[in-house]
């Protein structure tokens, strides 16, 4: 009987689970649990979208604006979905995965998204509106701000200004020796 066992290769040794055929093996809970949390991630992929939504609902945007949007929208999305399957999948594309994403996104656009888009596009137009009126008043703060803010700044400008010539006389030398009298 051996006592040690014999060396495996490194492949296997590093990927256990997904080198060759043992992608088959995938335990059938683990798949569901992934199937479940792509639900979930389908889900906030919409939460996103909504949030986008409800940006151009609230800011007259351009087509242009509209068109990075989404681009962006699309590259946040690719990215997550990406780093979701290869922490679930080891980076293989499975397709209860992707029917998980899209059945999350689904359930959340027909159901939530109801509701979200326009109590988040009121809220934007909201502070929107404050924000607008505030902006009047705002200035007439700044400009007070700036007045007392001047006057204080001008007044520590020329004590500094002083010390500083003080300081000067003080530094200078004198003309004589200073333990005796010159006559």
């Amino acid at each position: 009987m051996p006592l040690s066992t014999p060396p495996r290769k490194k492949a296997e040794a590093f990927y256990p689970v997904f080198s060759g055929d043992a992608m088959w093996e995938i335990d059938s809970n683990l798949q569901i649990l992934s199937f479940l949390y792509a639900v979930l991630a389908g889900g906030i992929f919409s939460v996103f979208y909504d949030v986008l939504k409800s940006v151009r609902l609230s800011f007259k945007c351009s087509a242009i604006t509209v068109f990075f949007q989404d681009i962006f929208y699309f590259a946040v999305v690719a990215v997550a979905a990406f780093c979701f399957l290869l922490s679930q999948s080891g980076g293989e594309i499975r397709l209860y995965i992707i029917f998980g994403f899209i059945l999350g996104f689904i359930i959340l656009r027909l159901t939530f998204s109801r509701i979200l888009v326009p109590v988040l596009s009121g809220v934007l137009k909201f502070i929107l509106k404050i924000f607008r009126t505030v902006d009047k008043g705002f200035w007439k703060i700044i400009a007070a701000l700036e007045g007392f803010f001047g006057k204080i700044f001008k007044k520590t400008a020329s004590f500094l200004k002083n010390s500083k010539n003080r300081v000067k006389k003080l530094l200078k030398r004198p003309k004589g020796l200073l333990y005796t009298k010159q006559e």
